[in-house]
């Protein structure tokens, strides 16, 4: 069981998706705002997340987007990374993100 999501997302110094999601509760806390997402939503997420590659690399381009999805269950911790390089599922997951009121 997911116990937590937490979701940064970034170019250079500019924070672009910042997000804590609580699977349980079903919310989730976007750029500072509160959520209150479906069962579908949160499925479609983890179902994403779940078949990531731990790192993706880094590219040495400073402003390029960077992001760190942290997963946390049952006491343990996944980190999931990336900068330039990106899992093919990536667009699907910033979408989600966006617009969590539509799932």
């Amino acid at each position: 069981m997911i116990d937590l999501i937490e979701v940064e997302i970034h170019n250079g110094c500019l924070k672009r998706i910042k997000a804590i999601i609580i699977p349980n509760q079903k919310i989730a806390y976007i750029n500072d705002k509160k959520w209150e997402v479906s069962e579908e939503w949160l499925n479609s997420l983890i179902k994403i997340i779940t078949l990531w590659d731990r790192e993706y690399g880094s590219s040495p381009i400073i402003d390029i987007e960077e992001f760190e999805v942290r997963v946390l269950s049952n006491q343990e911790e996944t980190i999931f990374h990336g900068k330039g390089n990106y899992p093919t599922s990536y667009p699907s997951f910033l979408k989600l993100l966006e617009v969590p009121y539509d799932r």
